[in-house]
């Protein structure tokens, strides 16, 4: 097979596994991506550094697809920052979420009710999540969509940012902890986890009118680690197809290289 087409069908399966790992597109375009926050708290609980990370990994409306297992953000300067950070001084406690969402039509109780047009993820305590309802969503969309867009703002050229204020890095809890990090926007369950303990991640939609209870779904289990974010997906990587027009554009050049060589030997 001669280099070009060696090329070409390396470019062609290629574009199976190419994801944007840059810019966070907004929940309301129907599919955007899960963002890992995290942070470090003093003893008096006050923000010693902020993170947040773009993962890569979609969530799409009318589906609550499960996880890959996988660990990303590995090697990323930031959270080797943020780590850092944490042991400046005793005491210190890094606090974590993985959060996302992404739905269509409007930001409204009556379409969120419709079970699957909304599908948000976070980690929480099932048990908590249960008591929340439609309305509850529809309430973090907004805040959750304010905040993608501060966030593209502050990460720049890149998919993650570290620093010692939230409001110009991870922003997730910019105003009260108590109210932002562990009661999800202020319309929920607790969605903080400190570092070593595996959480669950759910899949969240809603099930009918404003009141209604939402819909939860286990998606697979996230743990934040010094090395990465390390996921244990329901799906395992082996699970992951590439697309049909992909095989079929490498088969096809296959195809041509075999042409290609027999008429090379019969000249």
């Amino acid at each position: 097979m001669n280099t070009i087409l060696k090329i070409g069908v390396a470019g062609a399966l290629a574009l199976g596994y190419a994801s944007a790992h840059a810019s966070i597109t907004q929940p309301s375009t129907g599919s955007s991506d899960l963002i890992l926050f995290a942070e470090v708290l003093n003893s008096s609980g006050a923000e010693v550094a902020s993170y947040a990370a773009n993962t890569g990994i979609s969530i799409v409306s009318g589906s609550a697809t499960p996880l890959v297992s996988q660990t990303v953000l590995a090697g990323d300067a930031n959270l080797a920052a943020l780590f850092a950070a944490d042991n400046v001084a005793a005491g210190d406690t890094i606090v974590w979420s993985v959060q996302g969402g992404a739905f269509v039509g409007g930001a409204i109780t009556s379409n969120f009710g419709k079970k699957g047009v909304a599908q948000f993820a976070t980690t929480a305590s099932n048990n908590a999540l249960s008591i929340d309802t439609v309305g509850n969503l529809t309430k973090w969309a907004g805040t959750f969509g304010n905040d993608i867009v501060t966030l593209n703002g502050n990460f720049g050229s890149g998919s993650s940012v570290e620093g010692a204020n939230p409001a110009t890095a991870g922003i997730w809890d910019q105003t009260s902890t108590a109210i932002n990090v562990t009661n999800w926007y202020g319309n929920g369950p607790t969605t903080a986890q400190t570092l070593g303990s595996t959480d669950t991640l759910f899949g969240v939609t809603g099930n009918g009118g404003p009141t209604s209870k939402v819909v939860t779904t286990s998606l697979g289990t996230v743990d934040l680690t010094a090395g990465g974010l390390v996921i244990a997906g329901n799906t395992p990587v082996s699970a992951v197809p590439l697309p049909a027009a992909v095989w079929l554009l490498g088969s096809g050049l296959l195809g041509l290289a075999g042409i290609g060589r027999r008429k090379a030997i019969s000249a």
